[in-house]
């Protein structure tokens, strides 16, 4: 079938792993062939934690946490593959007081930080010969490309290969102050809470996506109709 498609449908159909199982169809009536292959996904998470505790007086200490978190993992889908990762930072940091009469102040303050990005690319799996489909489909001067490919067979089912590159960043500030006090046989609690929550894209710009469904039928695909 990849042969006898049209010339300008080849690179798109020769992104596709070939086929090295049963073949279902013959040169005279193409159709589909089976594919099978292994493969490994891997991935990897790391943490890292620093923990400070400190009394600068009887009544008064405070405290420090710092974590790091790293993962990186891997995804396929036929021919794509995609490397995922994601950083987070955190730092917290808090004072409490004993002040008279019982009473307590806590203050508290966090930050949050994280980096993500998934970025999709074509390889030689199982025999694909990989192209710049972003390229071919006029997105690839974007911030945010994402092109598919997509093979569509009535009553059989479809196939896709999508390539896409996104990032993300996300920001997260925390800060808390509650009084505590007595008050007979009760405890009264008093305090502000603010959070301010950021997630912008970046780069700045819209995802340009642009899909092509190349065949809905085998006849009418090996005529590029």
């Amino acid at each position: 079938m990849r042969q006898q498609a049209p010339d300008a449908l080849q690179a798109l159909l020769n992104a596709y792993p070939e086929q090295n199982g049963f073949d279902y169809g013959t040169s005279l009536a193409p159709s589909l062939a089976e594919f099978i292959k292994s493969y490994s996904l891997p991935s990897q998470v790391d943490s890292t934690s620093v923990w400070i505790d400190h009394s600068f007086t009887p009544k008064l200490s405070g405290f420090f946490r710092y974590g790091y978190t790293p993962s990186s993992a891997t995804t396929r889908a036929l021919s794509v593959a995609s490397q995922r990762q994601a950083n987070v930072q955190s730092y917290t940091a808090g004072l409490t007081s004993q002040l008279a009469g019982n009473n307590t102040n806590e203050f508290r303050a966090g930050y949050a930080r994280s980096n993500s990005s998934s970025i999709g690319h074509l390889d030689t799996f199982g025999g694909a010969s990989p192209i710049n489909m972003q390229a071919a489909m006029g997105v690839d001067g974007n911030n945010n490309p994402e092109s598919a490919i997509q093979l569509y067979f009535p009553t059989i089912g479809s196939s896709q290969l999508a390539v896409s590159t996104a990032r993300n960043q996300g920001r997260q500030w925390n800060i808390t102050d509650t009084f505590s006090m007595p008050a007979g046989h009760h405890w009264l609690q008093f305090g502000v809470d603010y959070l301010r929550m950021e997630s912008p894209t970046s780069p700045p710009s819209p995802i340009a996506r642009k899909t092509m469904v190349l065949f809905s039928a085998l006849p009418t695909s090996l005529g590029n109709r």
